[in-house]
């Protein structure tokens, strides 16, 4: 085998082994999404009063944010 093919044979591995890896961590960031979900649920089920505040007040900063940033944009002009 030539220097460039052996290269080449390494990097494949590099590859294939970084792809092994993703898919693992893939997995595990599932995993962690799924059950912040189910505590997210279930604390909504017990909570729905709080849960709509916080919903709320979260949709309010947005807004706030997103209007800020459109008056910048609208003072540049």
């Amino acid at each position: 085998m030539a220097k460039k093919e052996m290269a080449t044979e390494v990097m494949k591995k590099k590859l294939t082994l970084g792809k092994k890896k993703l898919a693992v961590e893939l997995n595990k960031a599932k995993a962690k999404i799924g059950h912040a979900e189910k505590k997210l649920h279930s604390y909504m089920e017990k909570n729905p009063g709080k849960s709509a505040a916080i919903a709320a007040g979260v949709g309010a900063v947005i807004g706030a944010a997103i209007m800020a940033a459109v008056a910048r944009k609208m003072k540049k002009r």
